[in-house]
């Protein structure tokens, strides 16, 4: 009987210590999606796009569900790169639209050329997806 007196106490000492020590611990989904833009005309040149506005996501329905976390919007750096971090995987929708100023041989007018690019990104857990989308010139932004 002395045995289980002291069994007893460390068993439940032992058990609050495991449960307290191990316990569950939130999953981290979180995903990190990274474009980077370049401009295409009709060759590859990987010259880099600086100050593209990238909207990732849908837009907003009006009578329908809105999924924020799955929108983002920002401009690409120096490096024609955009980078953001979602909280969980998704396949996102990514519109890329940039205009240049070019000024004319006199410098007295100025030319503007309008680029854009599109792709569709799949996101995956604990995972950063790098797409590089290719941006060709239009007519004019929308």
């Amino acid at each position: 009987m002395n045995k289980l007196k002291v069994i007893y106490p460390c068993l439940v000492v032992f058990c609050f210590a495991f449960l307290l020590f191990n316990s569950c611990k939130p999953k981290d989904y979180s995903c990190t999606m990274k474009i980077t833009c370049q401009y295409f005309d009709g060759v590859d040149s990987g010259k880099a796009v600086k100050g593209a506005h990238v909207v990732v996501g849908r837009e907003r329905y009006a009578n329908g569900p809105s999924a924020d976390y799955a929108r983002a919007e920002g401009t690409t750096d120096a490096n024609g790169v955009f980078i953001h971090v979602f909280d969980f995987p998704a396949l996102l929708d990514v519109v890329v639209t940039h205009h240049d100023t070019i000024p004319n041989a006199d410098s007295t007018s100025f030319e503007v050329k309008y680029y854009t690019g599109n792709a569709q990104v799949q996101l995956y857990e604990s995972e950063m997806t790098h797409k590089v989308i290719q941006m060709i010139e239009t007519e004019e932004l929308n």
